[in-house]
């Protein structure tokens, strides 16, 4: 990203950014690809990976801070979000919605590494638009936790990157929460 963020501060130029120019259906890559069915998962396919994959989609669009913070370990990392503390990170997350309020995540699959795609609406063109991915490392924990998070904004164009899109059920039930949210 270059620039340094400071995640204490509250000016809205020194939030983290995400390039919404790829937004444009245009030019961001077409999801492509699929894993073959048949294909055997390699030795290093985690479900655990995948199952917390399933858990911080449904609760990041849900804004549900403290659902997140129960996938987390407390010593969390993330070089995008300046955070060494599940508290550092959700304050990130926070301060990252208060900026684009209609980042939503979805399902996604690198070969066989799951991840979550992040797509912003385009409220001319009235879509989402893919413009990068999340991706995690869990501890060795009993029960699995987010040790790193890191966000990605090149979107690979490669065969083997499986992106899910926002559903129709998704972007309405994301509009409801929104407009709670600003009052209206």
């Amino acid at each position: 990203m270059g620039k340094k963020i400071r995640m204490d501060s509250k000016n809205p130029e020194d939030l983290p950014h995400i390039d919404i120019t790829a937004a444009d259906p245009e030019e961001a890559p077409a999801p492509t690809g699929e894993p073959s069915p048949t294909a055997p998962l390699p030795e290093s396919y985690s479900v655990e990976l995948d199952n917390t994959l399933v858990g911080y989609v449904e609760t990041f669009n849900a804004r549900d801070w403290e659902g997140v913070t129960d996938l987390l370990a407390e010593d969390v990392t993330s070089e995008f979000f300046e955070a060494s503390t599940a508290e550092e990170l959700i304050d990130g997350m926070t301060d990252l919605i208060l900026r684009y309020p209609t980042l939503i995540v979805t399902r996604g699959d690198l070969g066989h590494d799951p991840i979550a795609a992040a797509w912003l609406l385009d409220q001319e063109l009235n879509r989402y638009g893919l413009v990068g991915y999340f991706r995690f490392e869990l501890d060795d924990g009993d029960e699995p936790l987010i040790e790193n998070l890191e966000y990605i904004e090149e979107v690979p164009d490669t065969p083997n990157a499986v992106f899910e899109p926002p559903e129709a059920s998704e972007i309405a039930e994301w509009e409801d929460w929104s407009l709670a949210e600003s009052g209206e």
